[in-house]
Order: C-alpha cells, then structure tokens, then sequence
C-alpha cells in the first residue's frame, strides 16, 4: 500500500468518525428538540482541538417545562438558537472547554398564562 492510499484510507476514516459523532451529538439532543439540528463536528489537524457546532436548534418547550417546574415559576413558551459553538482544547491539563452562543430567542411567562 501507498503513501497516498493510506492517507486516502486515514482521509476516509476521519469522514467516517466525524458522521458517526455527529449522529451521536444529534441523536443525545434530539429528545429536548422539535427537529433534528444541523451538527458539524471539525478536528484540528494534529488532534489539538475539537469543535462543534450546532444550528437552528428548536426546543421542544414541551418536554423541558416538566423538568423544570419545581425550580421555577416561569414556564418556556418559545426557545431557539441559532447557533452554539463549542470548542474542546484538547492539550493541556485540565482541557479547556469554550462555548459561543449567537441568536439565542427565548420567550418566558409566568406558569397560569400556558
């Protein structure tokens, strides 16, 4: 076997890993969702750093309100992101996690106006 083949075969390997995560990431969120969110999932070229980003995540406010009723007094009637950035240092110790939230809408009333 080549050089280039196994670079191809390396190639394919990390395209197969990176879906399989992605679907990982997807399917653990997909209980508190109305849809399925766009999920991309990058490793920096020598292993130092994984980033994932989610977009046009919809909350289902109705299987998250039940959990949340015995700490507050406020119910969701609406939650949505637009995007979530998270970003894992993955040298060093301990790891560094780092999280970017863009285009957060979340609509609060109080518990009789459901």
């Amino acid at each position: 076997m080549g050089l280039e083949e196994e670079e191809e075969e390396e190639e394919e390997m990390a395209r197969l890993l990176r879906a399989r995560l992605e679907r990982m990431v997807a399917d653990s969120l997909q209980p508190w969702l109305l849809r399925p969110p766009d999920v991309q999932l990058a490793l920096r070229q020598g292993g130092t750093q994984l980033r994932l980003q989610l977009r046009e995540l919809q909350l289902d406010v109705g299987k998250l309100n039940p959990v949340s009723m015995g700490s507050s007094p406020l119910l969701l009637h609406a939650a949505q992101v637009q995007e979530l950035e998270l970003k894992l240092a993955l040298v060093g110790t301990p790891a560094v996690l780092t999280g970017i939230l863009r285009g957060m809408h979340v609509v609060l009333c109080p518990r009789y106006c459901v």
